[in-house]
């Protein structure tokens, strides 16, 4: 390997014109394919027949360590690889992460946090094809599969499948305008990033309907963050409530320039209660906040 790397390292540039360097690295792939079905024949004799089988024996051989993409796509012998670590981690419930959910580590980099699958991911995988199969628009599978797990959250890459639509975060917004009291990691700090879950399976009416997609409206056009300190759920563990700056008890109305979002501790400091105390009316809107907001 040492001594190929040290002969590309050589290569002139200036020696070749752009046409018979492409076609140099075209016989460098037709040789990297033969050396490729070499090394998985070795594999299949070995008892590692799959391209899956192979990651799951490399994974487990480092759990607990980080690897990186190029050792995997070395490992699996397929272009495919990203695929099969998904399947392991979705379908099989190996608790597989990476950047896209941990910090600390790159996109490119990936890490099994145990020996032993979870067998509620399993589960809620097998769920999430059941309710695919199932007739409807993508927002009545969205709906369905949230009641299905409820009161645990369901992540992204489960209700992409359900929905079978990539406008499917659309959906959910629309679910929340509807009533369904959805929430998200943009809301919620306790869910990972990405995950819904069903806050209740009764649906809201009337006032409470009107209120709940105002609220929306409110922590998108604030980007989901406090007004004040700018701190978010995601990145921060804050929890999000939606303030009135002319209070109700004065006079104050729902009218969107009259709201803002806040985190509950400036949402506290404004009210000057004890962090914790405060409450959202747009989120409650049967009940009356304790402060008379």
């Amino acid at each position: 390997m040492a001594e190929l790397q040290a002969l590309l390292d050589a290569v002139d540039a200036t020696e070749w014109s752009a046409e018979g360097w492409q076609e140099e690295r075209a016989r460098w792939g037709e040789l990297q394919a033969r050396i490729e079905s070499s090394l998985n024949g070795v594999s299949d004799r070995l008892g590692q027949s799959s391209a899956t089988a192979r990651l799951l024996f490399y994974f487990e051989a480092h759990v607990g360590e980080v690897v990186n993409k190029n050792q995997l796509r070395g490992v699996a012998g397929i272009g495919e690889w990203a695929r099969r670590v998904r399947e392991l981690r979705v379908e099989e419930g190996y608790r597989i992460v990476n950047g896209a959910s941990r910090d600390g580590m790159s996109l490119s980099e990936y890490l099994l946090e145990s020996l032993e699958r979870d067998e509620q991911l399993a589960a809620d995988w097998s769920l999430a094809k059941k309710v695919r199969g199932q007739q409807g628009s993508g927002k009545d599978r969205l709906l369905e599969y949230l009641k299905a797990v409820y009161p645990r959250a369901a992540d992204m890459e489960r209700l992409g499948f359900v929905a079978k639509i990539q406008s499917w975060p659309r959906r959910m917004r629309e679910l929340s305008e509807e009533g369904w009291q959805v929430r998200s990691s943009l809301m919620d700090p306790a869910l990972d990033p990405g995950d819904y879950r069903l806050e209740s399976l009764i649906q809201a009416s009337g006032r409470a309907r009107e209120a709940m997609k105002l609220r929306g409206e409110i922590l998108e056009r604030d980007e989901y963050s406090c007004c004040q300190c700018g701190r978010c759920p995601q990145v921060d563990g804050v929890r999000l409530e939606v303030h009135h700056l002319e209070w109700v008890s004065r006079g104050g109305s729902n009218d969107p320039s009259n709201l803002q979002t806040l985190c509950s501790a400036c949402h506290s400091y404004q009210h000057s209660v004890t962090e914790g105390m405060t409450r959202d009316e747009l989120e409650n809107p049967g009940c009356e906040a304790s402060y008379n907001e």
